[in-house]
């Protein structure tokens, strides 16, 4: 049965992702609320749940017995979801790069070009360290692609749970130390990943599933509030820590993923009250995320040569964003790209 809470976090991240790409395209006076509080955790909290879905949708599947078939099956599935809509969205910046060039969000149309190519092929993050722009973000969905092309070698390497533990640890380490090393490491921060993929191990010990009675007896109301306070307080110390990214990024992901635990192993939605729009915002999170810079962008040009507020511009932007998302998330997403390839061919 399909977990409420964590389609709630999922509408979290977002709308984190979507305060913070606010100030990105016109609202530079976010920037200073940026000083004290950082909502690009948001794409850490995606990642703490991708990671997690990793153990709980493939590895438990395969339990160490690493096959290739099941694992092309599985990835063929990933892909199949990511693939048409990742392509269609960066397609849109490449098409339409004269609107981005007049907006001074791409330079040249070789960039768009790059930009394009980059992201279909899921290296979006390596281009955007090399050469940033204002269509960066998908170095997000570069980041998550590569850590599924890391595990199975992962998974080939452990024997046990014990040793898969050990591994990712250790993974979380080397990240933690490296990624402090670079001006561009954000682009590369999977710590997340593991310790979503650490959680899901948790899951499966022993001593589970008397933690998961005794959070369960506490009501909802206390749990959202100690989830609301974990959040809050990686929103407020991944400011602190920013000259020291590795250290960073670990010790958000480790606040955000008690939060995430907590809701995991609650059995009811912790917040009843206004879980319902969230878990919808975060069931069309993916699309969300691929369309909302385009969005905004195409909103703030219409919107200030009429001469529109900030405040008036952003409702527009978000509503707009959320209907574009729901469009893509029902057409885009529910498109069969290798059934589609097959009819091609034939």
């Amino acid at each position: 049965m399909k977990n409420r809470n964590i389609q709630m976090l999922r509408g979290v991240s977002i709308i984190l992702v979507l305060i913070a790409h606010a100030d990105t395209v016109y609202w530079e006076e976010l920037k200073s609320i940026k000083k004290y509080i950082d909502p690009t955790i948001g794409v850490d909290l995606f990642f703490i749940i991708s990671g997690y879905l990793m153990g709980a949708t493939f590895i438990r599947k395969v339990l160490f017995d690493i096959n290739l078939k099941h694992t092309i099956s599985f990835y063929i599935k990933r892909l199949n979801r990511l693939f048409v809509p990742c392509l269609f969205w960066s397609f849109i910046v490449f098409a339409l790069f004269d609107y981005w060039h007049l907006a001074g969000f791409i330079k040249t149309q070789e960039q768009a070009f790059k930009i394009f190519i980059s992201s279909a092929t899921f290296t979006g993050n390596i281009y955007n360290s090399i050469k940033p722009s204002g269509f960066g973000y998908f170095w997000s969905l570069g980041v998550e692609f590569q850590f599924y092309l890391i595990l199975p070698l992962i998974l080939l390497i452990c024997k046990d749970m014990k040793s898969l533990i050990i591994l990712l640890v250790i993974m979380l380490g080397f990240y933690t130390c490296v990624l402090s090393l670079f001006p561009e490491s954000w682009q590369y921060r999977a710590n997340a990943l593991y310790i979503g993929l650490l959680i899901w191990c948790v899951t499966q010990s022993e001593g589970y599933h008397e933690i998961k009675k005794s959070i369960n007896n506490n009501g909802c109301v206390y749990i959202c509030f100690i989830v609301g306070a974990l959040i809050l307080a990686a929103l407020c110390l991944s400011p602190a820590l920013y000259k020291v990214h590795g250290v960073s990024f670990t010790a958000i992901s480790i606040l955000l993923g008690l939060a995430f635990f907590i809701c995991v192993c609650m059995d009811k939605p912790i917040a009843a009250f206004i879980s319902k729009p969230i878990e919808f915002i975060g069931d069309i999170s993916f699309s969300l995320y691929l369309c909302n810079i385009p969005v905004y962008i195409f909103v703030s040009r219409e919107m200030f040569t009429r001469g529109m507020g900030k405040p008036e511009t952003m409702i527009v932007s978000v509503v707009l964003s959320i209907a574009v998302a729901t469009a893509s998330r029902y057409t885009l997403e529910k498109i069969d790209f290798i059934k589609l390839n097959k009819n091609l061919v034939r």
